[in-house]
């Protein structure tokens, strides 16, 4: 879900904003927010985090 939500601003952002990430920057993003919703507690992304 994670993935599909950072599919869907991207999107938005290239349609509205006239601006985009690349592929890499926004694999970056996606990691970072995954990450970000694991500290706060979010339970079912645990099995994304490195260890």
């Amino acid at each position: 879900m994670c993935i599909i939500w950072a599919i869907w601003k991207e999107r938005n952002n290239r349609l509205f904003e006239g601006a985009s990430f690349t592929e890499a920057e926004l694999q970056d993003k996606i990691k970072l927010d995954a990450q970000l919703w694991i500290h706060a507690g979010a339970r079912c992304l645990g099995c994304l985090k490195r260890e």
